[in-house]
């Protein structure tokens, strides 16, 4: 696969088959990127038929494409290779892998979304019934976005789906789902609501890491693993429940939630040391 910036701004990549894995730092892209060329930073970002595969070490998450340009040859697109910074995908017609649908990416039969689009402007969206796979990285960075409904249609969500975002407020889970997993919300500072899935039993290390504004923390009876800093810096946490359920705490799981007031574990099946190393010594509670 080779690549060429053209005086419009345009990288093209040209060639047959898969793009090969590098680190971004590595790519013979990287230098183009960020102002580096000046006056021709790149603004367009195409991929020329006979591609198979689009990797992520092709856009850096601090690129800025006006649009990416994929042909109908693609059949694999990377978690991460659709940056947050690209503000319009298209998708040659004949790919039947891919697809999209107001200005978000999904797989051709719908079942994935793997990039909603960090400029739509809605404050709400509810995701479409045909999906059942939440791509990594696909509500990350998102500018606009307050409030998200999880049809119950969807039955398995990718680490890191939703991670770093500082608009949304309130996700809600209408369907069943058995894991959250690791990262998944981490960072999302300004989520006050969460509506966990139905017949939850795992959610993953650091899952809702420095969720700053979530104040109640009651964790679903189902639930039996809880993973290392699961809401770890949840600084406004002022009351936690641990489920009957539970037979796994990890280490730090509420650490770092400092105003909080009201802590109650219902499972027997987990040591006063699983417990204690949970929570932050710098918490307000005097006992538990």
């Amino acid at each position: 696969i080779t690549w060429k910036l053209y005086s419009n701004k345009e990288i093209v990549f040209s060639g047959n088959g898969e793009m090969e894995e590098v680190a971004f730092a590595d790519g013979p892209w990287s230098n183009v990127v960020n102002g580096r060329y000046g006056e021709f930073t790149p603004t367009v970002l195409t991929f020329e038929e006979g591609i198979t595969s689009i990797l992520d070490s092709c856009v850096h998450p601090e690129d800025y494409f006006d649009e990416i340009n994929i042909p109908a040859s693609v059949t694999y697109i990377s978690p991460g290779a659709l940056a947050d910074s690209i503000k319009k995908y298209n998708i040659a017609e004949g790919n039947t892998s891919y697809k999209v649908e107001d200005n978000n990416v999904y797989s051709y039969d719908g079942k994935t979304i793997l990039k909603y689009n960090v400029y739509n402007t809605a404050e709400h969206f509810t995701i479409p019934d045909t999906v059942e796979h939440i791509y990594s990285g696909a509500f990350c960075f998102l500018k606009y976005l307050k409030s998200l409904t999880i049809p119950e249609s969807v039955k398995k969500i990718d680490e890191a789906s939703f991670i770093t975002n500082n608009t949304i407020q309130k996700i809600v889970f209408e369907g069943e789902l058995e894991k959250i997993p690791d990262y998944s919300f981490g960072y999302c500072v300004s989520l006050k609501e969460f509506i966990f899935p139905e017949g939850l039993k795992s959610i993953g290390k650091q899952a809702f890491y420095c969720c700053l504004c979530l104040e109640d923390i009651v964790i679903p009876e189902g639930v039996e693993y809880i993973g290392d800093g699961a809401f770890e810096e949840n600084c406004s946490a002022r009351k936690i429940v641990v489920p009957e359920s539970c037979i796994s705490l990890g280490t730090a799981a509420f650490d770092g939630c400092v105003l909080l007031e009201e802590f109650y574990v219902l499972s027997d099946k987990l040591s006063v040391e699983d417990i204690n190393n949970s929570i932050s010594k710098y918490n307000k509670l005097d006992n538990y």
